[in-house]
């Protein structure tokens, strides 16, 4: 079974102390049954970035750009990349 996280939010002023780890670690503590969880973050947000692939395993397996109708290209702000973290070692 494969789960997408949404939305992940620690408070600024509780980075470095170790909550996003613990949050993360009690997700999947509460969703044992999950092979592989999916979610997306800015580019732009190295310390998001680094959190995932660092300290849970994700991997990066994806960059989506956003067009903008009105001129064709895409904003840097508009990057997002996709992370996977599969727990059953089955990476393709």
């Amino acid at each position: 079974m494969e789960h997408e996280c949404a939305l992940l939010y620690v408070k600024k002023d509780s980075h470095s102390k170790g909550v996003g780890t613990a949050l993360w670690k009690a997700i999947e503590k509460r969703y044992p049954e999950m092979v592989a969880w999916k979610l997306c973050t800015p580019y732009f947000e190295v310390r998001n970035i680094n959190f995932y692939l660092k300290k849970c395993g994700f991997r990066i397996v994806d960059l989506f750009e956003e067009m903008h109708k009105e001129s064709g290209y895409a904003d840097k702000r508009d990057l997002m990349f996709s992370f996977v973290k599969r727990l059953d070692g089955k990476w393709s």
